[in-house]
């Protein structure tokens, strides 16, 4: 074949051999290699395209390629950095050192089941609803040292129940065997803002409750107070958020009484006391007239009738009698078995026996 009219040589370093007329491309574009080069370039091309060798073929000692292994540096930050574009990145000298044909051997060699495995280790079920969910749906406690069982969704209804009961002070972790309390942090992650809320106004009075001094505000819908310093602010105590103001001078902190000394509203307020107890004994006098004992064995309680017929029936005994004249409406001398003459003679009910004279 004939050189080109321009001289031109093969663009390899090592190679560098006088390009033909017919070393160009389909696109009538000139080749920058010669063919000798191509034809390599292509064999090693096919090799590295065709797909390896399944398991079971043995691939003879003499065919197998040596790969040159890159030299690993070492970053100032500890990470491993590859010196060229054919190296393994992110690679520790030991894995990088390992052949590259054993490491696809491997691979090869994985059973299907331990991949099985490793997929269904990204789920995990549920302890408590016993559903599956992916493992990044199980939060751990910032306490607790076993691998969490319980899904968000069941630790929401666990810390909403336990709120609810009035256990909020001591909300355990669900598990078995695991007596953990959940800490604030961990209420506030894995609890409604709802349920939230309420837990830190409850732990926070809980808390407040055994600081010394502090007192609540007793204005309406007022949840504030401060720390009372009698020496400092006097006995007037006055709230910095609703501006309500109570006396600290008492036994027990009571609303300002203004335009009283503490002797004379102490005078006033236990006159009102007396007054209101009086008339509370009254009204329960008066309420008594409209009750009867209950006349069942070892009974007696009070009963109070407010409507409907004579025919009462005791909430605590069971026993059953006449409104009016207290008659037994069961037993052997009951009014189901003797008949209304068992009424008293002075009750509405009673009715003379046809039989006696």
């Amino acid at each position: 074949m004939a050189r080109r009219s321009d001289g031109a040589l093969c663009s390899r370093l090592k190679c560098q051999r006088p390009l033909e007329v017919d070393d160009i491309s389909a696109y009538k574009r000139p080749f920058k290699t010669c063919k000798v080069c191509r034809r390599v370039f292509n064999e090693s091309l096919r090799r590295r395209t065709t797909p390896r060798a399944s398991p079971s073929t043995t691939i003879p000692p003499t065919s197998t390629p040596v790969i040159p292994q890159p030299s690993i540096l070492t970053s100032p930050s500890g990470s491993y950095l590859p010196t060229s574009l054919s190296s393994r990145p992110y690679l520790s000298p030991s894995q990088a050192s390992e052949p590259l044909t054993n490491i696809i051997k491997r691979k090869q060699d994985t059973p299907k089941e331990a991949l099985v495995a490793k997929k269904q280790s990204l789920s995990r079920t549920c302890s408590s609803c016993t559903e599956d969910f992916p493992v990044w749906d199980f939060q751990a406690l910032f306490r607790c040292t076993h691998e969490p069982q319980t899904c968000d969704d069941c630790y929401q209804i666990w810390i909403t129940t336990k709120i609810t009961q009035g256990a909020w002070a001591r909300i355990t972790c669900p598990e078995s065997g695991c007596d953990v309390i959940l800490e604030h942090a961990d209420v506030k992650r894995l609890g409604t803002s709802q349920d939230f809320e309420e837990y830190d106004t409850l732990i926070t009075k809980q808390f407040l409750h055994g600081v010394e001094n502090f007192q609540y505000c007793q204005g309406p819908d007022c949840n504030s107070g401060h720390i009372q310093n009698n020496e400092a602010h006097g006995n007037i105590f006055q709230c910095r958020e609703c501006k309500y103001r109570m006396c600290m001078a008492h036994e027990t902190p009571i609303p300002f009484h203004e335009g009283e000394t503490c002797e004379e509203y102490s005078t006033r307020a236990t006159v009102e006391h007396h007054a209101a107890d009086e008339a509370a004994s009254l009204q329960f006098l008066s309420d008594m007239k409209d009750c009867k004992k209950c006349p069942g064995l070892e009974c007696g309680i009070n009963i109070q009738k407010d409507g409907g017929c004579d025919h009462m029936t005791c909430n605590k005994c069971e026993h059953e009698f006449c409104w009016l004249c207290l008659a037994p409406y069961r037993g052997s001398l009951g009014i189901y078995t003797v008949g209304n003459h068992m009424h008293d003679p002075k009750c509405n009910h009673y009715r003379r026996d046809p039989g006696t004279p």
